[in-house]
């Protein structure tokens, strides 16, 4: 499915009790005051406020978050996540977070005011654990079948398509019979299939369905296949006659939404 133009008021209600996406009110000017000790300044900004994001997070973060089941704790890898507030909502929740992002190993690129931030200084200050890893997926060594989530949001666009494949095959090996594979990926409206470019400053338009190939245990099981790039079922004429339907991010793109099941 592609994010649709209106949240549901359970939705609004979500982005405002945990500051989603940008963070509580006043949280970049939270992050300059240097009189407050940083941890202060963290709770007070939220946990969403430490990373930049596109304005479709407004539907894809409580998305996300209302496809895992809560009932119990759960094994949840956050593929890609950086500082997003995400990982840490759902470890505060009770489950068990890994971060997996090779972007971690420059510390330097997260910042916020003045201060560069670690997971180590956000688990202290939202009393969360989530375990970092600077590493691709394939490199992390989890278990096979120990893992009940693995949640990609916004990110796997990023990907050359190979990775992303790799990416993919590797999260069906280690997800449990049952489990899951929650995502959301950009679709850029400036981009083949509507215009000649394949690739722009943020990555490309992942032919869905190819990707899904690379992983034929995973069955697609929440997703709309007429709004997924590269479905027989997908055609871009519909979907730019229903433009107003969908959700359009600060930058010009859709959010498809998917969730793949393990046999």
């Amino acid at each position: 499915m592609i994010a649709p133009r209106y949240l549901s008021a359970e939705q609004e209600l979500w982005n405002k009790k945990w500051g989603a996406p940008f963070g509580y009110a006043h949280a970049q000017a939270i992050g300059s005051m240097e009189s407050i000790p940083p941890t202060q300044r963290f709770r007070l900004a939220g946990p969403f406020a430490f990373q930049a994001n596109n304005t479709t997070r407004y539907f894809e973060y409580p998305w996300v978050y209302s496809q895992i089941d809560h009932n119990l704790s759960r094994d949840i890898i956050d593929v890609g996540a950086g500082l997003t507030g995400m990982q840490f909502v759902l470890s505060k929740l009770g489950h068990r977070l890994y971060c997996v992002d090779p972007g971690l190993a420059d510390r330097d690129a997260y910042g916020w005011g003045s201060t560069k931030i670690s997971h180590e200084d956000l688990n202290a200050a939202f009393h969360t654990d989530v375990k970092p890893f600077a590493v691709r997926l394939e490199e992390t060594g989890f278990t096979e079948g120990s893992i009940d989530y693995v949640t990609c949001v916004s990110t796997i666009e990023h990907i050359p398509a190979d990775g992303a494949k790799a990416l993919l095959a590797t999260a069906a090996r280690m997800l449990k019979p049952g489990g899951r594979f929650v995502a959301t990926i950009d679709l850029f409206l400036n981009l083949e299939p509507w215009t000649r470019k394949t690739s722009n400053k943020w990555g490309t338009n992942l032919n869905v369905y190819e990707l899904t190939q690379a992983a034929p245990q995973l069955e697609l099981v929440v997703g709309d296949r007429s709004q997924l790039y590269g479905f027989p079922e997908f055609d871009p004429e519909k979907i730019m006659e229903d433009l107003e339907l969908y959700y359009l991010g600060e930058y010009p793109c859709f959010a498809q939404c998917l969730v793949l099941e393990k046999r």
